[in-house]
């Protein structure tokens, strides 16, 4: 009966002192900065067909964690992101459109220990430039705006280093769909 009673007071004992380490590998609460690399996905109907192409995106971000509760991550997130050149042929022509965005979201999450998920959803600036390469010139045009943009992820974070994965989808002007999928580190300072 000692050797039981000595066993589960260790296994408390070991218990209180991973618990504040376990809570501690969770999310921090504070202003965080980072980087995202991926792929961005642009589609749209145009007057000679369709448009679908993808393309290396990067972005840089920074947010505010609050951390009110044990569970759960609330927060504000900026960020500027360059979605690259996605380029399409088709009848003996080539479109390609460069697009950039500066964005802002408000974001709630779960967290479980060092991992969590987590959603957004905001408003994202952007500018997109057009061109179209025929046999006889290039032509050129240029247009902004501002529309809503969403996104979900998964981060795993260890003190004040987090890594994270997203799929981010944007409402811009008159495409069909612009989305990014990244990878991404952010340091809480």
């Amino acid at each position: 009966m000692k050797h039981a009673i000595r066993h589960v007071l260790g296994l408390v004992s070991i218990g209180l002192l991973v618990l504040p380490l376990s809570a501690r590998a969770g999310a921090e609460t504070g202003f965080y900065a980072g980087g995202s690399i991926g792929q961005s996905t642009i589609e749209a109907d145009v007057d000679a067909g369709s448009f679908d192409d993808d393309d290396t995106a990067w972005k840089l971000f920074g947010g505010w964690n609050f951390g009110w509760l044990p569970f759960l991550d609330v927060g504000i997130e900026g960020s500027y992101r360059d979605f690259g050149e996605p380029a399409d042929g088709f009848l003996g022509q080539k479109l390609s459109i460069e697009a950039t965005s500066w964005d802002l979201f408000g974001y709630a999450g779960l967290k479980f220990g060092p991992f969590g998920v987590f959603a957004k959803l905001g408003n994202s600036w952007w500018d997109a430039d057009v061109r179209l390469q025929t046999d006889v010139g290039r032509l050129s045009d240029n247009d902004s705006g501002n529309d809503p943009a969403w996104g979900i992820g998964a981060r795993f974070q260890v003190w004040s280093l987090q890594f994270r994965t997203e799929y981010e989808e944007f409402d811009i002007g008159d495409t069909d769909d612009v989305s990014m999928w990244s990878l991404g580190a952010a340091w809480t300072f």
